[in-house]
């Protein structure tokens, strides 16, 4: 299991990728303009390759991608409920 300091680093890695720019640990991503709606799909496949997770539609809310906190709890959460689902 990845740490949040692991995953909050891999996921600002795959930001950055994505949108090809050194990015601040605090900012919006959404309502900062830094992603828009064809990164953020870039993002949720990214983030369903390399966390083996499976997101939603109810997934793809604002609050849950305004921020790299908010996806690595989202992730936390999606593995978590995947662990539950396995066992």
């Amino acid at each position: 299991m990845n740490t949040i300091e692991d995953i909050m680093c891999r996921v600002k890695t795959m930001i950055e990728a994505i949108i090809g720019t050194a990015l601040v640990q605090d900012c919006e991503l959404l309502g900062g303009g830094v992603l828009d709606s064809l990164s953020t799909i870039e993002l949720i496949t990214s983030l369903e390759v390399q966390f083996g997770i499976s997101l939603s539609t109810e997934d793809f809310t604002h609050y849950n991608f305004n921020s790299i906190h908010a996806i690595c709890q989202l992730v936390l959460s999606k593995r978590q409920s995947g662990e539950a689902a396995s066992k």
